[in-house]
């Protein structure tokens, strides 16, 4: 199954997007990947840490399905969440570290109902571990101060997507 979901071309492309090191720039490779589960298999195994333009491309892309862009969203929890002492990096003017931007960008994509592609299958509370119960007392928790929008916890229906490995 999980090599159905990915032609021969589309593999090379995000491996490609992964791998960019020894093809090039980080960004041409990330701009030739084509297809909504391109972007949701590039994300699946891209690693954050390796800034954010990326990822900006991908949300702003007209094939980025609405999971793509919550799974993006909710891998920086962190920014909404912070945790010990470590400060999220917030203010940055380039695109390739501003994380809050990032996140903003996709509140409103989501909010605008801008992703026109909704077949991939993404669960905010799912990815969280949030129970039923749990949920319901993080809503208790926040009341009227949710440190997100409402809209952004809502699941994304469609297919599931496993991770391919490349």
């Amino acid at each position: 199954m999980a090599n159905e979901i990915l032609n021969l071309d589309e593999r090379q492309r995000v491996k490609r997007a992964l791998d960019w090191s020894e093809f090039g720039s980080k960004m041409d490779c990330v701009m030739q990947m084509q297809s909504a589960n391109e972007f949701h298999q590039y994300v699946l195994n891209y690693n954050c840490n390796d800034g954010a333009l990326p990822l900006f491309y991908v949300v702003k892309h007209s094939e980025c399905d609405l999971g793509t862009a919550l799974l993006i969203y909710w891998l920086h929890e962190d920014i909404l969440y912070p945790e010990g002492d470590e400060e999220p990096i917030v203010d940055a003017e380039e695109h390739d570290w501003n994380q809050l931007k990032l996140m903003k960008l996709i509140e409103e994509r989501v909010a605008s109902k801008a992703f026109k592609n909704k077949n991939i299958r993404f669960s905010p509370r799912e990815f969280l571990n949030l129970t039923e119960l749990s949920f319901k007392r993080k809503k208790i928790q926040w009341g009227d101060e949710w440190p997100f929008p409402k809209h952004m916890i809502e699941d994304s229906l469609g297919e599931n997507m496993p991770r391919i490995q490349f």
